[in-house]
């Protein structure tokens, strides 16, 4: 299944035949920008079609926009004029009804990875149905979409040509949402045949299954992102690096006190410290040493007085 936008004012206009050599040729043209209804359509492989969704543009259902529409149509209206959450379960349900899936004979849907296609409720109502929900990767559906392939070209021209005959038929009148559901049912039975369906899941290599349907250029875009990502420092860590090494420099016969902490941090990273032996005679001289700062220090030997004459 996928989605396309069917819009009021075709961007393929059909071809005008005028006698060779004649510089004016007149044709008949839509002068506004036109208004989207999006079409969501779904076929099988042996096919076999599901009933096409039509989604307006309109707060409230509206019975004159779906007049003339194929049968079996999902009549469907959203503020926004496209595929929701909301409205994806109520497709799935309208595609249930249909193909009736079951344990013993499950369904595999192939669809694009559209947020909407993806939530919870979705998911498990595909689950509960039977229902192999099968994800294309981004920015391959004109590859590997069978309908995208082979379907919405051709619907898109059908539908160019009914609307430039409803507007050669009725002058000076412009093709609205009323006459849309009439136009796209015109084309739909002219382009959903059995034949479209075999040669959209052949070119693909789906359905017969084909392995080498792709070739090496085709993956050549990938490639882009299969390099490893070299990232350059910025100007302010360049300089603080270079701040670092200069200081580091400068105070290599300094005590380590001196240090900023991160030429310290640096130091460490690059050079660990390894533990060493202590013999007894340095070990001597450290008490040595503290036992003759305590006795030069008053307030230690006051502290040390008082403590005795306490214990006495």
């Amino acid at each position: 299944m996928d989605e396309t936008g069917m819009s009021t004012v075709p961007n393929r206009m059909p071809k005008v035949f005028a006698p060779r050599g004649r510089k004016t040729v007149l044709k008949v043209v839509a002068a506004d920008r036109g208004q989207l209804v999006t079409a969501v359509c779904c076929m099988g492989a042996s096919g076999v079609w599901v009933p096409p969704a039509l989604i307006f543009l309109c707060k409230r259902m509206n019975d004159e926009l779906f007049y003339g529409c194929p049968p079996g149509t999902l009549q469907l209206v959203t503020e926004t004029g496209y595929m929701n959450s909301e409205l994806f379960i109520r497709w799935l349900r309208h595609f249930q009804d249909y193909v009736k899936s079951s344990e013993d004979d499950p369904v595999v849907l192939i669809l694009d990875n559209h947020t909407s296609h993806f939530t919870l409720e979705a998911v498990n109502f595909c689950r509960n149905n039977c229902i192999v929900l099968l994800s294309l990767p981004p920015h391959g559906s004109h590859k590997m979409q069978p309908l995208d392939k082979c379907f919405f070209g051709p619907l898109k021209t059908a539908f160019s040509n009914e609307s430039d005959k409803w507007m050669i038929q009725n002058p000076g009148r412009p093709v609205t949402l009323k006459q849309m559901s009439r136009l796209f049912r015109a084309a739909y039975s002219k382009v959903a045949t059995i034949q479209i369906c075999e040669k959209a899941f052949s070119a693909i290599g789906l359905y017969p299954y084909t392995a080498d349907v792709f070739t090496e250029e085709d993956f050549a875009h990938s490639e882009v992102t299969d390099r490893a990502l070299h990232i350059e420092p910025t100007n302010d860590r360049r300089h603080e690096n270079e701040d670092n090494v200069q200081v580091l420099n400068n105070h290599e016969s300094d005590d380590d006190d001196n240090f900023p902490i991160s030429v310290l941090i640096d130091r460490i990273r690059k050079e660990p410290v390894t533990p060493t032996e202590i013999d007894d005679a340095s070990l001597k001289t450290s008490t040595n040493k503290t036992d003759s700062s305590c006795l030069n220090n008053p307030m230690h030997n006051s502290e040390s007085i008082l403590g005795s004459e306490s214990k006495m």
